[in-house]
């Protein structure tokens, strides 16, 4: 079985806060989809975490800070700064990462432009998106971690498991981005009308915030 956990920092407010909550509404309701369990490897249980966080995340994990969300696997290479030693960070679980400073501002700028119900969709299906990228992780790997597939001795191994799902893919003749972006936003209509309540209690934070009269 699959199952999807979430993880939030404490003191949120205003959108962020408003983007958590919905992110953590959508959850119960992915891990109960079938699309979402076909990808549970017979005989385990295993979790997914979703961290809903914002920049420094990102700069933990070497990502862009305005990036909407990733799967967490390995970061750029480190020094230790006593011994001068080089490594990597690599991901002891299987982690998906939605960055709520980064849809925040976005629904910031987007919100007097486009109808904020489908705003927030199309923000929303970055968790999806992000949970089946893990999910085509776990698929390649068995239900391997990122750091139980990395060793010294073969530094390059998440990379061979990265192509090995882009090659799975594209024999199927699909883009694996193209699926995994079709798939999420399918699986974002799940949220339903809880997408159009949102936004009506978020208009008045939007309205107070935004320099648009």
């Amino acid at each position: 079985m699959i199952r999807i956990a979430c993880e939030r920092p404490e003191g949120l407010e205003g959108a962020q806060a408003a983007f958590a909550d919905l992110c953590e509404e959508f959850l119960p309701l992915l891990q109960a989809d079938p699309r979402v369990q076909a990808y549970a490897v017979p005989g385990r249980d295993l979790e997914v975490c979703v961290v809903l966080g914002g920049a420094q995340e990102c700069l933990d994990w070497d990502a862009p800070e305005d990036v909407l969300g990733f799967h967490a696997v390995i970061s750029g290479m480190r020094q230790d700064p006593e011994t001068g030693v080089e490594y990597h960070e690599v991901n002891t679980r299987h982690e998906a990462f939605v960055n709520l400073d980064a849809a925040a501002r976005n629904m910031l700028d987007d919100w007097f432009e486009r109808p904020p119900p489908a705003i927030l969709r199309d923000l929303l299906a970055t968790v999806p998106h992000e949970i089946l990228h893990v999910l085509e992780w776990i698929r390649e790997t068995g239900g391997l971690t990122p750091d139980e597939v990395y060793s010294e001795e073969e530094p390059g191994a998440i990379g061979n498991v990265l192509r090995a799902i882009e090659a799975r893919m594209g024999g199927t003749g699909d883009d694996l981005e193209d699926a995994i972006e079709e798939l999420a936003k399918d699986l974002t209509s799940l949220m339903g009308e809880v997408v159009w309540e949102a936004a009506e209690r978020l208009h008045p934070l939007m309205a107070a915030r935004s320099p648009v009269p």
